[in-house]
């Protein structure tokens, strides 16, 4: 190992030692020193990254770019401007500096290391798909860049990201391969990323958010379509996503909607997460005297969690001004 690949691991392991002394239940002068201590020893490191892949880009004829940004992620303290400097890192990289950033980023340890791994996926997926997601395939982990891969070739190339994953073996593969299918397919024809989910097994979440890019393009559709799932997870996960926006539009039409589905649509596998539960709670944002009324007056077990003098009285306390007194008082 060489002098300065010794120093930066050295580096980063202070970085996470330090991080470890910082605590939320420090004392306020332990937590100043610590953030102190923390911003000399990440900009180190950050030079000891830049000065390194400034060496090796002048080598290979690159620029440091990505040392760059990734210095300014790991040196800025602010939440909102860390994440617009991870979600900035990889734009306009060619794929020359995407493959070595890739590697760079994969010797460090930072919270943000799996969100700038896929921003770079991502951007090598627009530069050279069929590479990068034989990469991907290749990674110690599919899911270090698999999905991120499919998803932008299938913003770019619909057809030859479907028929790539087509071939796919492997159950494990093939559902994360097929998440980033959905969900690119789900931007600009949600009615073909529907049929992928309803042939190849996917995550809960991916239909998720298959149903509320598709709410968001034609809800009257995305209200058909979610209940042509057969019963189970993907199903629930279509209605709870289509509740929620229709919650978001129409409250009263969305619970007319879920009151018109069959029991286990309407509550699913859990009253707190069901379709219902996240119509009222947005209904008591809203309308909180209206919502409450209608919540006390019904003994459904799918939202008796949410009418219990308990859930009423707990969010009085977070939301003193939304709920009526009576109803905390009942």
């Amino acid at each position: 190992m060489s002098h300065k690949s010794i120093y930066v691991a050295a580096g980063t392991f202070a970085v996470g030692a330090i991080l470890g002394l910082s605590r939320p239940d420090s004392p306020d002068a332990s937590n100043t020193i610590a953030r102190q201590q923390l911003s000399e020893t990440t900009s180190t490191l950050a030079d000891g990254l830049s000065e390194r892949s400034v060496q090796e880009d002048s080598n290979r004829g690159g620029n440091a770019d990505f040392a760059e940004r990734l210095k300014k992620v790991i040196a800025t303290f602010n939440g909102l401007k860390r994440s617009r400097a991870v979600a900035a890192i990889a734009d306009g990289l060619d794929s020359a500096q995407v493959q070595r950033a890739i590697e760079e980023i994969r010797r460090i340890h930072i919270p943000e290391q799996g969100e700038i791994l896929a921003s770079l996926y991502s951007r090598w997926a627009e530069l050279e798909p069929e590479i990068a997601f034989a990469a991907a395939l290749n990674s110690r982990t599919h899911r270090e860049g698999l999905g991120t891969v499919v998803k932008s070739w299938a913003i770019k190339d619909p057809a030859a990201a479907r028929d790539a994953v087509e071939k796919l073996s492997g159950h494990h593969t093939r559902k994360v391969a097929a998440s980033g299918l959905i969900e690119g397919l789900s931007e600009s024809d949600p009615r073909q990323a529907f049929e992928v989910a309803r042939r190849i097994q996917t995550y809960s979440s991916t239909v998720e958010t298959l149903f509320e890019n598709w709410m968001d393009k034609d809800p009257e559709e995305a209200v058909l379509f979610a209940t042509k799932f057969p019963p189970g997870w993907d199903r629930q996960a279509a209605i709870r996503s289509v509740a929620q926006k229709l919650a978001d539009m129409d409250p009263q039409r969305a619970l007319q909607w879920a009151e018109a589905l069959s029991d286990s649509d309407t509550f699913g596998s859990t009253g707190m997460d069901s379709p219902l539960a996240r119509i009222a709670l947005k209904w008591m944002a809203d309308d909180p005297e209206s919502a409450f009324q209608w919540l006390q007056g019904r003994s459904v077990d799918g939202v008796r969690s949410i009418r219990s003098p308990q859930s009423i009285t707990q969010w009085h306390y977070r939301n003193p001004r939304s709920v009526p007194t009576p109803l905390v008082q009942s």
